[in-house]
């Protein structure tokens, strides 16, 4: 008897992709002063990408699935008040 070929599942040639997505987080911060007066503030939108991989396989273990994803969001606002202007602002 002639040993039996081994056909990968569609499910398990399915599950493998890799996307790249373009992100962004809005922020609206503020910080004020025990006296009430506004120190330092961000907002705006912050740009930023993800990439996000998943596989699935059947080299070590039957249907091993593995997903990871990793995300960058630019760290500077593209508005607010800087503290040296609210500083500046309480002499």
């Amino acid at each position: 008897m002639a040993p039996v070929p081994y056909i990968m599942n569609g499910i398990v040639q399915s599950n493998n992709q890799i996307s790249v997505d373009f992100i962004e987080t809005n922020l609206n911060y503020a910080e004020r002063l025990p006296n009430g007066i506004l120190f330092d503030t961000e907002k705006g939108w912050f740009p930023g990408v993800s990439v996000t991989a998943s596989s699935m396989t059947d080299t070590l273990v039957q249907h091993l699935y593995l997903w990871g994803q990793v995300s960058w969001i630019n760290g500077k606002p593209i508005t607010g008040v800087p503290p040296s202007r609210a500083i500046a602002a309480l002499t």
